[in-house]
């Protein structure tokens, strides 16, 4: 396949300090790594908590061969459990705190790096903590306008990057960070055209989408009050469900979807294959339980018309100790028929509603448990009328770029004319279009 061949050139899903390649960590850290040795001793000992063994750290830039010991510490191309990957990606929070060199990370590496690869348009996820300070809250956040502008600037506006500000799952916090940043927005009129979205992402088995209803009710008002500060709202679900029972992790991926989100990052429980689940073990509290048995009898009907009564009476009895703080099964056969039905009313009904999934192939065959690309859901998303956009989540860390990720879904058994919808499909979906902003 040769260059022309390529078609995915709008990176919607991608985070920011995950683009840094194992280069780009020894070219900062050779700087900086003597002043940061407390950060990185955590970051040594939270990589030995995960993989069991000793970073070599301090060789990281004293050995002739630094850039290869940060890429066997650093690079997950196999499949890898997700504290394994936090435990790598550890390295890039001990090396940059965000205050004091996100420009010169932005500007020097993550974004040339990018536009180098042909991108014409890309959001980048980036962290946006709540305990910052007034001040520096606007040094950050002007920071990354300026680091985005510089770029436009420097490409004629032949690439253009967006900041995708994540903020926390935590209710006690989330709404205040949110009225900070819209105030932001409203008094800087010139940089606010570079941040055109907030992200959920983290954790996020303890936190329910529900409790964020009300939250996305007031942005989506707040958009319509005033589109010069309009923001899309994005949100990671479905990516984990280790203490969530996979059947919960569809109706939460759902639940989002219909709370007024504008993209879904990953979905992997909407379309993952329940067969492969077989034999886990799985949990979920008692809460959850309750709130998918309820889920079931309310909602499943009106999104599939046949009959529910012996799925519903299965699973009121499938835990047996409904009593229990947490409830403990193993998935069964009976289980993946279920969730199969269950999925394909979801996606369904997800399809009519034109939801965009933003979907990251290989990032999901890393820490996504899949064992193999046919277990994907790229191929049921596309059956059942969704439309994903392709991107990389992470990729100096995963390896991978837009190509590779292209090539990878053609090894998927996907066809052409469906990377062509997902390229157009990722053109149209742009935050500043989902949101409506006006500039």
């Amino acid at each position: 396949m040769n260059a022309r061949s390529y078609h995915l050139d709008h990176e919607l899903h991608v985070h920011l300090y995950g683009c840094l390649t194992p280069q780009d960590v020894w070219d900062i850290g050779r700087e900086v790594w003597r002043e940061r040795t407390s950060e990185l001793q955590w970051y040594e000992s939270e990589f030995q908590k995960a993989y069991g063994r000793l970073p070599a750290w301090r060789q990281y830039w004293t050995s002739d061969h630094g850039v290869e010991l940060i890429a066997n510490d650093f690079l997950c191309r196999t499949a890898t459990p997700f504290p394994q990957f936090q435990a790598s990606f550890n390295l890039l929070i001990a090396l940059m705190p965000l205050a004091s060199m996100m420009t010169e990370v932005i500007a020097d590496h993550v974004l040339a790096g990018q536009r180098r690869q042909g991108i014409l348009h890309a959001e980048y996820r980036t962290i946006l903590p709540h305990t910052f300070s007034d001040v520096q809250l606007d040094q950050y956040l002007t920071g990354l306008a300026a680091a985005c502008q510089r770029l436009k600037d420097n490409t004629s506006g032949t690439y253009s990057a967006a900041m995708v500000l994540n903020i926390t799952r935590d209710d006690a916090h989330a709404l205040g960070i949110y009225r900070r940043l819209r105030s932001w927005l409203s008094s800087h009129p010139r940089e606010r055209e570079f941040l055109t979205a907030i992200d959920f992402s983290g954790d996020e088995e303890p936190y329910p989408p529900k409790h964020k209803r009300d939250l996305i009710r007031q942005i989506r008002s707040e958009n319509r009050t005033d589109p010069s500060t309009a923001l899309a709202v994005t949100y990671h679900v479905g990516e984990q469900f280790v203490r969530l029972h996979p059947l919960s992790a569809v109706r939460w991926v759902w639940e989002a979807a219909t709370m007024g989100v504008h993209r879904l990052g990953h979905a992997l429980a909407l379309g993952i294959e329940p067969k492969a689940l077989i034999g886990r073990q799985v949990s979920e509290t008692n809460s959850e339980w309750n709130d998918q048995i309820q889920w079931m009898q309310q909602v499943l009907p009106a999104l599939d018309s046949e009959s529910w009564k012996s799925d519903l009476d299965y699973w009121s009895h499938r835990h047996g100790s409904p009593g229990a703080d947490r409830l403990e099964s193993t998935f069964t056969e009976e289980d993946a028929c279920l969730m199969q039905r269950i999925q394909n009313a979801v996606m369904k009904d997800l399809s009519q509603r034109q939801m965009v999934i933003e979907s990251c192939p290989r990032s999901n065959l890393v820490i996504g448990g899949l064992s193999s690309p046919s277990e994907h859901p790229l191929k049921r998303f596309l059956g059942h009328g969704l439309i994903p956009v392709l991107s990389t989540d992470d990729p100096g860390i995963f390896g991978t770029n837009l190509k590779e990720e292209e090539t990878l879904v053609r090894s998927m058994g996907i066809e052409h004319a469906d990377i062509i919808r997902m390229a157009k499909r990722a053109r149209e979906c742009t935050a500043r279009l989902l949101s409506h902003r006006i500039f």
